[in-house]
């Protein structure tokens, strides 16, 4: 036993930089692939290769639609009635957000200036 650990020790002695590299090695390896595994969950946000089989996307914006189904479902089941987000939304705010966006959607003026033009022609 003895002579086991004389030659351990003189064998560390040796090759000690061998053995202090070893766990800053596979520091640096379970780093680099981690950042690639992340990497990879959120990108690319379209399938690339050949489908079905040979190609990738990544996970995240694979399942969105059914993480934000279950998100929703979680939501409204055990956080907040539709009731309460309703009653959160502030109508003029909501009012300033939509208009521009549905103005744009349909090409049409917006309602005050139909007010305007028609209170001006006498209906």
């Amino acid at each position: 036993m003895g002579d086991y650990f004389g030659q351990l020790v003189t064998d560390v002695g040796e090759n000690w930089l061998i053995y202090a590299s070893m766990p800053l090695i596979a520091a640096l390896i379970g780093y680099c692939t981690k950042l690639v595994a992340v990497e990879m969950m959120f990108r690319p946000l379209e399938f690339r290769g050949i489908k079905p089989y040979l190609g990738w996307q990544g996970m995240v914006p694979r399942y969105a639609p059914r993480m934000a189904r279950i998100a929703v479902d979680l939501m409204l089941s055990k956080l907040v009635t539709p009731e309460e987000l309703i009653d959160r939304i502030d109508p003029d705010e909501f009012t300033d957000h939509v208009e521009k966006p549905l103005i744009e959607a349909t090409d049409q003026p917006p309602a005050s200036s139909w007010r305007n033009t028609s209170q001006q022609s006498g209906r």
